[in-house]
C-alpha cells in the first residue's frame, strides 16, 4: 500500500466516523436525514476512492466505475443539503438535477463514456475521461 493511500484512509475513518454518530442520533427531520445522504455519499466515494489508489491494475478500473455514482451525487446531495436547511420544497431545478445525476451515474457504471480507461499514477490509479466526462463535470459538480 502506497503511503498516500493512508490519508484518504484516514479521511474515510473521520467521515465514517460522522456519519455512524449522525445515524445513532438521528432525528427525524429534513436536514439530519439530508445531512446523512450526504455524509454516506462522501464516506463511500473516499472508500471507493481508497480501494482504487491500492488495488491492482485490473480492479482499478472497477473501483473507478463504482466510485462514479458517489462524487456525481455529491454536489446534488450538498445541494439538497442546503434546501433542507432553508426549508425549501424541491422545485424543478432542483428535481432536474437528481435526474441528470442518477442518469449520469448509470452511465458512469455501465459505459465506457463517462470513465474510459484506468491510468497508473505515483499515488495510485487515475482514470482517463471517456467523451461524456466533461459535460457531466460542468454540469452536475460544477454547477
Amino acid at each position: 500500500m502506497n503511503e498516500f493511500a493512508y490519508v484518504l484512509l484516514a479521511a474515510f475513518l473521520v467521515n465514517y466516523t460522522l456519519w455512524v454518530l449522525m445515524f445513532i442520533r438521528l432525528r427525524p427531520n429534513a436536514v439530519s436525514t439530508a445531512f446523512f445522504w450526504y455524509t454516506g455519499t462522501l464516506s463511500g466515494f473516499i472508500l471507493l476512492e481508497f480501494m482504487a489508489w491500492v488495488s491492482e491494475p485490473n480492479w482499478a478500473l472497477i473501483w473507478q466505475r463504482l466510485d462514479a455514482p458517489f462524487w456525481i451525487l455529491i454536489g446534488s446531495l450538498f445541494l439538497n443539503f442546503v434546501y433542507a436547511i432553508l426549508e425549501k420544497a424541491w422545485d424543478k431545478w432542483l428535481t432536474g438535477i437528481m435526474l441528470l445525476s442518477v442518469i449520469a451515474s448509470v452511465l458512469s457504471v455501465f459505459t465506457p463514456l463517462v470513465i474510459a480507461s484506468p491510468v497508473a499514477y505515483y499515488w495510485g490509479y487515475g482514470f482517463i475521461p471517456g467523451i461524456l466526462f466533461h459535460p457531466v463535470v460542468l454540469l452536475l459538480v460544477v454547477f
